[in-house]
């Protein structure tokens, strides 16, 4: 599963995932990355183990919130209308 990892202008890290033909981009913080891998996050032009890119691909995925049309809403009781 290929990895890479690009430190944003505005300080967040995207993390764009390969699998299966389709490439998912999540937006991560730096916290999340030294978390996830129990390290400083890395500095711009810094490397991470095939491993460690490995794990936070896995992380991504696994924290991810679904797109906001992917997502089904629904009320616990009936909606009525509103009165006039």
């Amino acid at each position: 599963m290929p990895t890479l990892l690009t430190l944003m202008p505005d300080g967040l890290y995207a993390v764009a995932v390969e699998e299966g033909g389709k490439t998912s981009t999540f937006m991560v913080a730096r916290e999340f990355i030294e978390q996830t891998l129990g390290v400083g996050a890395p500095e711009p032009g810094a490397a991470l183990a095939p491993e460690q890119l490995d794990k936070l691909a896995r992380a991504c995925r696994d924290a991810a919130v679904p797109l906001a049309e992917d997502l089904v809403f629904f009320s616990p009781e009936p909606t009525k209308p509103n009165p006039k």
